[in-house]
């Protein structure tokens, strides 16, 4: 009797922690209508696979540009570029800076799923999660809005032809997938402003880094960092004084920065709003 007492007392104690396990994983990965579970191996392999073949355009998009005239890139100028996005300049490319942190976050997610691992947690809060998917949104958003009309596609005869494809992957699927993404991983806890505060942070340093090594390099990423570039990019050969050139120059910077406060609180609201629902 006391041996059949203690066998059932390991089975309850194993039930327990059987379901603890589970709890931890579905508070993590929840599902919309209970159809969807992101928490098991198959998806994991998918993050994976994702942010490798992530990286891995990137690496050969770097190569190519190293390689070969780029040709569809008239809309810089220069006379304050040097018309130069080969070598470490491809970097400085906020696009594909926030490329990376997706890459790499999927990776970790991935293999942390994969591993049953407890910084799961930590890496699907707002601060890392919430914050790569903002950045990677207005990637796509502003690349879309207000570079795409000017950039001409490579020809698909040229070596540069894949430059197509990274560019729909970068400004298209993966803001469209980490957006989607939002809806399905998420936490316990409510978000609060300190998240819209946090978002925010990355583009201010980002913004000035580029500023200040422009000014040093003679090179600047995208045409809207100098204030000169981006009167032409708008408004051409348009006539203007030093008031109305900074006055739009940083109308644009504060529509641009609200951007981002914009999105990071959409998806605040979106996150508490399904936690209510729980």
């Amino acid at each position: 009797m006391p041996l059949q007492a203690a066998c059932t007392l390991l089975e309850i104690l194993q039930i327990k922690i059987n379901k603890k396990r589970n709890s931890h994983r579905t508070h993590l990965f929840c599902t919309v209508g209970g159809s969807l579970n992101l928490c098991n191996k198959k998806m994991a392999i998918v993050f994976i696979v994702l942010g490798i073949i992530g990286l891995g355009l990137l690496v050969t998009n770097m190569v190519l540009f190293d390689m070969y005239v780029v040709n569809n890139m008239d809309f810089y100028y220069p006379e304050y570029t040097g018309n130069s996005i080969n070598g470490i300049n491809y970097l400085s490319y906020f696009t594909f800076l926030s490329i990376i942190m997706v890459d790499v976050f999927l990776i970790l997610l991935g293999t942390m799923i994969l591993t049953d691992h407890k910084w799961v947690n930590k890496l699907t809060s707002p601060y890392i999660q919430g914050n790569i998917t903002v950045y990677i949104f207005i990637t796509g958003f502003l690349y879309l809005l207000v570079l795409a009309p000017g950039i001409k596609a490579y020809p698909w005869d040229c070596g540069m032809a894949m430059g197509n494809i990274v560019s729909f992957y970068n400004h298209v699927f993966m803001p469209v997938f980490m957006v989607v993404l939002w809806f399905f991983v998420r936490g316990d806890k409510r978000i609060d402003n300190k998240f819209i505060l946090s978002v925010v942070v990355f583009p201010c340093i980002y913004f000035l880094f580029s500023v200040i090594r422009g000014t040093i390099i003679n090179w600047y990423p995208y045409p809207f960092i100098h204030p000169l570039m981006f009167w032409e990019m708008v408004f051409g050969n348009l006539e203007y004084s030093v008031l109305t050139l900074w006055g739009a120059y940083l109308s644009f910077l504060l529509a641009v920065l609200s951007l981002f406060i914009g999105v990071a609180f959409a998806l605040k609201f979106i996150r508490n709003k399904q936690l209510a629902k729980k």
